[in-house]
């Protein structure tokens, strides 16, 4: 059965995945070779992402689906926030430190499926 939370999770995934991607790509040097797998699998990332987005589903969301989503997105902004002020104490601390886009994409990638894992450890536990 393909209902609500099956949805969310597969959307996130494939989301968090072509968002890491994207970073891997920005990340490693530049080849032709590397260019075209990489493509060829974001775009296939992205047009399976979109076929679960947009698919039918029978299920309505409840009261229980509500408060699960705003639990783990309580805890995951908090996670998020530690983890932003880690990043910025190393910058502080390592003046030299250099941020690459590639690591801010994968970062945001990191986030979005420890938010799908988040809602799934709240799903299960009730």
């Amino acid at each position: 059965m393909f209902g609500i939370t099956a949805k969310l999770y597969t959307v996130l995934v494939l989301l968090s995945s072509s968002i890491y991607t994207i970073g891997v790509w920005l990340l490693t040097p530049g080849s032709l070779i590397k260019n075209i797998m990489l493509g060829i699998g974001l775009s296939v990332q992205l047009l399976l992402m979109f076929y679960f987005l947009f698919k039918r589903i029978n299920e309505e969301p409840d009261e229980r689906f509500y408060r699960n989503i705003a639990k783990s997105s309580s805890i995951l902004f908090t996670i998020a926030i530690f983890i932003l002020l880690g990043i910025a104490t190393l910058i502080a601390v390592c003046k030299v430190f250099v941020l690459n886009a590639g690591f801010l994409y994968i970062l945001v990638a990191f986030l979005l499926l420890l938010f799908a894992i988040t809602y799934f450890i709240i799903e299960k536990r009730g």
